[in-house]
């Protein structure tokens, strides 16, 4: 059998062709209409004690303490569904949940890192029955951190964008965060 040598100006017009019937089909997919931008900012209630505890420990980890605390250990895991609210206060106007869970996944005492898996569920305002999935690592005791936005449903459906959080408060294992979210979808 002898080959043939198939050169690039012999495959140009079927490559055309193929783009033509791919071109709209891709398109389709994008969605209809520009995407739009918000600026969503919720305070975060992650309370793990008392009678209305939003956070619970749920695999207590074998690995050295985290730096600040006397009780959270590297490979802790922590279930969630936090209070998300207008402002600090508990009192607040809710806005949301914030539900998943969170893993103590730095190993070096000095370092409370976590891993956070997480979505934010609107149940207010023009964006309710909407989440936003956020996950990344967030060294909690940096003054700002970055966690991505990778995907969203209802409004925030093919969601893209970050979260820029804070915290206000810390006291032992309940902190309240500020989370300033930019997303486009």
């Amino acid at each position: 059998m002898a080959r043939q040598l198939i050169t690039f100006a012999a495959l140009a017009p079927l490559l055309m062709a193929m783009a033509v019937i791919v071109s709209p089909a891709a398109s389709a997919f994008r969605g209809v209409g520009a995407r739009e931008s918000y600026h969503l900012r919720f305070y975060m209630h992650d309370f793990s004690n008392g009678p209305n505890a939003s956070a619970i420990v749920v695999a207590h980890g074998t690995g050295p303490l985290l730096g600040g605390s006397k009780d959270r250990r590297f490979g802790d895991v922590v279930v969630m569904d936090d209070t998300l609210t207008e402002g600090p206060n508990t009192t607040s106007r809710a806005l949301g949940r914030a539900q998943g869970f969170y893993i103590a996944s730095s190993s070096i005492s000095g370092d409370p890192t976590l891993h956070i898996s997480m979505d934010l569920v609107v149940t207010s305002g023009p964006c309710s029955g909407s989440t936003l999935a956020v996950t990344g690592r967030d060294n909690v005791l940096a003054p700002v951190r970055e966690l991505p936005v990778v995907g969203g449903m209802g409004r925030f459906r093919m969601a893209s964008g970050y979260v820029l959080m804070k915290t206000v408060n810390w006291h032992g294992n309940d902190v309240l965060l500020e989370l300033d979210v930019y997303v486009h979808a």
